[in-house]
């Protein structure tokens, strides 16, 4: 076992890590949504991280794609089961949801209802439908 002053920077490293992965997701997901096709470098400018740092968490473009998918659908899931378990009539229920996933909606902007990426394990399923004007 180690001494407690040798563990210390390395608790410090793991948070700095995990931090850095949620603001590299927030900071993809928002400039994602704002311009699909922009840089890595972009992506790390507004994450406050060198491109490196990107890279080092996500070797991939699609990598970085799936991640904030796969957050989006790990706090969904967190924010069913807190509703679920909720002492709340039905229409209390949906209020919830609703709001919660507009919050959701905000903090992953790149999720769009017309988007093709198909779900995880590779069940294709096809493009959901797009929602709104057709003009």
């Amino acid at each position: 076992m180690h001494a407690p002053s040798e563990q210390a920077p390395l608790r410090g490293h793991r948070s700095d890590a995990a931090s850095n992965h949620d603001r590299i997701l927030q900071a993809a997901a928002r400039v994602l949504s704002e311009d699909p096709r922009a840089t890595i470098q972009r992506i790390a400018h507004e994450a406050g991280v060198v491109r490196l740092t990107v890279y080092r968490h996500f070797p991939t473009r699609d990598e970085l794609v799936r991640a904030i998918f796969e957050a989006a659908a790990i706090d969904t899931h967190r924010i069913l089961t807190e509703i679920r378990h909720s002492e709340v009539d039905a229409v209390e229920t949906l209020r919830l949801l609703i709001v919660k996933m507009a919050t959701m909606a905000r903090r992953y902007p790149l999720l769009r209802v017309d988007t093709d990426l198909q779900p995880r394990g590779g069940a294709a399923v096809g493009p959901a439908p797009r929602v709104g004007c057709t003009s």
